[in-house]
């Protein structure tokens, strides 16, 4: 189908527009690149797992999310009188470090603390096993993960020597104790953005750009083998094989399906929406209960296993598409594009632009694999924790100042 290669036109379109600002917002037009339009330029294409009309029906509609998304956010910035956004600056380098710093410390120590501080309980651990242990603090302990996204790139603007090692020991420690690929990417994503938005091409550089690119795919097919294995000491008893996990690649085979298969449909609309614009009021205050989140409803559908918490994410747009049907992309194109533009407005503001330009990178990024929920939680969580900690951080800093004055 020729018409497939227009989203991904579209999509390069964006992605150029968020080259050229320097817009941390970048990770989601590249994600949407890896995760929708380039998958479905090819299996389009060259693909008969799925009917033509379904194709062609998720090309109509993915159009039309692209195109509204890129219009409202040319528009935004022309409206806001800005047409770039501020490069980082070394302006609270030091305060950020630090508090970044604390962040992953206390994530360490969290998630120790689930193992019992137990090295034998590390080491005979599932990913499963882990999973289900995790409790409120483990739960806090992930949010200040998040919340410390930007620590790999302000130790590389430091350069310290001393970090890279405690960096390097947290991915071992993700990877083969805790084997969750999300954590990996909140902490290498904001390094590759940062160097695609920031650096002069060359042949060093592309080299450079590669090798961190193999990097973090290895990385993160690693973690997924061995969740696979069991845990450490299962790897000693077989054959650990690397193999390069192609996953992401696959995610929008489960919009094709829903998008063919005829008797799908939901309670109601936009539950995804719904659940998004309802995050921080508690369950007991509103007048109705809130909507399974879709990626659960996908689950349950497709595979008849419920009560295992099981999730399916059919990428942003598809998102989009299985929430409103013809109606969604429009809707949700608009909603990405709004919500964005009040964040970059924020961005511009804080000093402590490397704090905010990791999570954005990160939750961007979640969000158009199709992790839409989960990336708006983690936002609104790390949000808050980052400006209540800069709040109180000013207060302590200008009490001293009172008592250095009198």
């Amino acid at each position: 189908m020729i018409i497939s290669i227009i989203p991904l036109i579209i999509n390069l379109i964006i992605f150029n527009f968020d080259y050229k600002v320097k817009s941390p917002f970048i990770s989601f037009s590249l994600a949407t690149l890896i995760v929708f339009s380039i998958p479905h330029f090819f299996l389009s294409s060259f693909s008969n797992q799925f009917l033509d009309s379904t194709y062609f029906l998720v090309t109509v509609q993915a159009n039309i999310f692209l195109l509204v998304y890129l219009f409202f956010r040319l528009l935004f910035f022309k409206v806001s009188h800005e047409s770039k956004i501020p490069d980082l600056t070394s302006n609270f380098l030091n305060r950020q470090f630090s508090l970044s710093l604390l962040f992953l410390c206390v994530f360490i120590f969290t998630s120790v603390y689930n193992f019992g501080f137990s090295i034998q309980n590390m080491m005979s651990s599932s990913w499963s096993d882990n999973r289900n242990s995790s409790n409120v603090v483990t739960l806090i302990g992930s949010f200040f993960l998040y919340s410390a996204s930007s620590f790999f790139l302000l130790a590389l603007h430091k350069k310290s020597k001393k970090s890279y090692f405690f960096i390097l020991s947290c991915l071992l420690y993700i990877v083969f104790i805790l084997k969750t690929r999300n954590y990996l990417i909140a902490i290498l994503i904001p390094v590759f953005i940062h160097f695609l938005l920031n650096s002069k091409w060359s042949i060093k550089k592309l080299m450079i750009a590669s090798l961190l690119s193999i990097l973090v795919f290895s990385l993160y097919s690693a973690a997924r083998s061995i969740r696979h294995i069991g845990s450490v000491d299962d790897i000693r008893s077989s054959s650990f094989e690397l193999t390069i996990d192609t996953g992401e690649f696959e995610v929008i085979n489960t919009l094709y399906y829903f998008v063919e298969k005829e008797d799908f449909k939901l309670d109601y609309n936009n539950i995804t929406l719904v659940r998004v614009i309802t995050i921080p009021i508690p369950s007991v205050l509103l007048p109705f209960n809130k909507p399974e989140e879709l990626s659960n409803v996908l689950w349950n559908k497709k595979t008849g296993i419920t009560g295992v918490s099981g999730s399916l994410h059919p990428t942003v747009i598809g998102d989009s598409i299985l929430n409103m049907s013809m109606y969604g992309p429009a809707l949700y194109g608009f909603f990405y594009s709004f919500i964005f533009f009040l964040l970059e407005l924020f961005y511009r503001q804080t000093r402590y632009k490397f704090l905010y330009f990791g999570l954005y990178c990160t939750v961007s990024f979640y969000i158009a694999r199709g992790a839409v929920y989960n990336g708006f939680v983690i936002l609104f969580v790390c949000m808050f924790i980052l400006v209540v900690t800069n709040l109180l951080l000013g207060l302590l800093k200008g009490k001293h100042l009172c008592h250095r004055k009198y």
